[in-house]
């Protein structure tokens, strides 16, 4: 018994002191437990890709060599066509001017893009081909604007106001009078009054002696300059050549091979003469030293039909010979000259060496070798060169 109070005696001790040796807990030091980060990810929006466009394959197609090659500062109705054509697809935007500027370089170099061609800007053969005659030609794409993505909104960042300017009103500078020129006689500011001012244009010898003398003026009396004599003689002016008025040759006229009439202008409509009117009998035209023939009339003569149409300004005819489909079109401008002739065979645009053309009493006229370049009709005048004899083609024998 005594044995047990000894040892709780001895364990109540032990816990005693050591409640006693403890610290304090405030006074212990705390270690703080790191609070987890959380991982903010900003997350920038990415701009969708542009979609860059593939050109197509180069064409397969034979470059017409009668297509005349047009690049920068080149002029005239081809780059004209080529202007429309390129405005009819999508690639020029531009003003119809037969000007080949920057514009239209940029132009060709989309479509060559777009077409798989070669881009340098110039319009050869190969692309004119493409841009003319290929069935696979491709319209320039539209351009489409990208929806913008949202971003964040920034914060403003402080405006920093400039004070306003003071402005020093510049110094005025009064500006010194005027040197009198030389030369120039000054009056006396003082006059005598026995004297008559010698200023004044209007004094007279009956004024009295005390006038008042005319205001003193800084502005120099006009000097009369006699210019010296020139050793260099004055050309006179050359005076300006007048254009070629068209006159019709009345010695000449047009006959169909293996024909004896002469041919005669007849009713656009088809419709036979008035009984009694006697035609007008047809005749070659001379401006200046070419001569021009009445194609569309001789073709009418021949029994092939013409087909007249109009597209704004523009007056346009249509007629086949053999199995050729022609439009041939042209402006007429304010006095009544021929302008803008162009020619399409089967479609595709004519080369021609002379764009010129003239109407004259409601009739169309081209030159002689334009209308056999472009149909192949042929006019051979007789020995006596008063007849001329016209011969359409003929169906080539297999």
């Amino acid at each position: 018994m005594d044995l047990l109070k000894t040892i709780l005696l001895y364990l109540t001790m032990v816990f005693v002191s050591s409640v006693q040796s403890a610290p304090e807990p405030s006074l212990m030091p705390s270690t703080p437990t790191p609070a987890p980060t959380q991982a903010v990810a900003t997350a920038t929006p990415t701009p969708p890709p542009t979609p860059t466009p593939t050109p197509v394959p180069s064409p397969n197609i034979t470059p017409n060599t009668d297509y005349r090659t047009v690049k920068v500062g080149d002029k005239g109705n081809d780059v004209k066509m080529m202007q429309r054509r390129l405005a009819e697809l999508g690639y020029y935007t531009g003003v119809v001017d037969g000007v080949f500027g920057n514009q239209t370089r940029r132009a060709v170099e989309r479509f060559q893009y777009y077409q798989g061609l070669d881009v340098d800007g110039i319009a050869g053969k190969r692309t004119l081909t493409v841009l003319y005659e290929s069935t696979e030609v491709i319209y320039a794409p539209v351009d489409v604007t990208p929806t913008p993505s949202p971003r964040a909104t920034p914060r403003p960042s402080p405006a920093l106001t400039t004070p306003p300017a003071t402005h020093t009103p510049a110094p005025t500078f009064v500006p010194a009078p005027t040197a009198t020129p030389t030369g120039t006689v000054s009056v006396p500011p003082t006059v005598p009054p026995s004297a008559t001012p010698t200023a004044a244009p209007t004094a007279t010898a009956s004024e009295p002696a005390t006038a008042t003398p005319a205001p003193v003026t800084d502005t120099p009396a006009p000097t009369d300059t006699v210019a010296p004599p020139s050793d260099t003689p004055t050309a006179e002016p050359t005076p300006s050549e007048a254009p070629a008025v068209p006159e019709p040759i009345l010695t000449q006229d047009f006959v169909l091979a293996g024909a004896t009439e002469p041919l005669t202008l007849l009713p656009a409509d088809g419709s036979p003469l008035p009984e009694g009117e006697v035609p007008e009998v047809l005749h070659p035209l001379q401006v200046g030293t070419v001569s021009y023939v009445p194609l569309l009339e001789i073709l009418r003569n021949a029994g092939i039909a013409l087909v007249p149409g109009t597209d704004g300004e523009r007056q346009e005819v249509a007629f086949s010979l053999l199995s050729d489909l022609y439009q041939l079109s042209y402006v007429v401008d304010n006095e009544g000259n021929v302008t803008d002739l162009q020619v399409m065979k089967n479609l595709a645009p004519q080369v021609m060496t002379s764009r010129e053309a003239a109407l004259y009493g409601g009739v169309f006229y081209l030159p002689t070798a334009t209308a056999t370049e472009l149909t192949q009709v042929t006019f051979v005048p007789d020995e006596a060169a008063t007849r001329i004899t016209v011969t359409l083609p003929a169906v080539p024998e297999s």
